[in-house]
């Protein structure tokens, strides 16, 4: 139920800008504002990571056929791995952006590509850390130290806002990106 979503997203959300290839002129000579760039690409890249983690959640709950309250709390944690890493990985694709054809079309450039995905695993443990606790202090996954008890609802709580933290943060650092790189084509 987790990772293909969120893979998705961190992966779609990389390579959306650089993708356009030689028709990047498309962006400069239309006039778009950096805010309604990153609200197309960014719905793009939420609609399609979500369409993903529903085809794959269905399959995952036929075969490991989980409580309800696993399968819907794995099911929000997704939807907010989503959004954040989508957030943070478009940002990076605007950001790092390269748009070359040849010798092969890269999209992004590599050494970006490279932090921001080992950012968006960071951000992810971060993120499903509370559920994590739970699932450990449930028993789930056995440790030898205790740790004190915490309700599985108040794990997704927690889990949201974090992920509301780093989407609205790295949605601002996204239309910050977009502003300077539609400032590049009137150089």
């Amino acid at each position: 139920l987790l990772v293909p979503g969120a893979l998705m997203a961190v992966m779609l959300g990389l390579m959306i800008i650089g993708e356009e290839g030689g028709s990047v002129w498309l962006f400069f000579s239309s006039p778009i504002t950096a805010r309604s760039l990153v609200k197309c690409k960014y719905a793009f890249v939420i609609i399609l990571s979500c369409i993903v983690t529903l085809v794959c959640g269905a399959i995952g709950i036929l075969v490991a056929r989980p409580s309800p309250d696993i399968a819907i709390a794995l099911l929000i944690e997704s939807i907010l791995l989503i959004f954040a890493l989508g957030a943070v990985s478009l940002g990076a694709g605007i950001k790092g952006a390269d748009f070359a054809e040849a010798p092969r079309p890269r999209m992004v450039r590599p050494l970006t590509a490279f932090v921001y995905t080992l950012l968006c695993l960071v951000l992810a443990l971060a993120i499903f850390s509370p559920l994590l606790l739970h699932a450990v202090t449930m028993g789930y996954i056995p440790i030898p130290v205790p740790l004190p008890k915490i309700d599985l609802y108040v794990a997704v709580s927690i889990s949201a806002v974090v992920a509301l933290v780093i989407t609205f943060v790295f949605y601002r650092i996204a239309i910050k990106n977009a502003e300077e790189f539609l400032l590049r084509a009137e150089i």
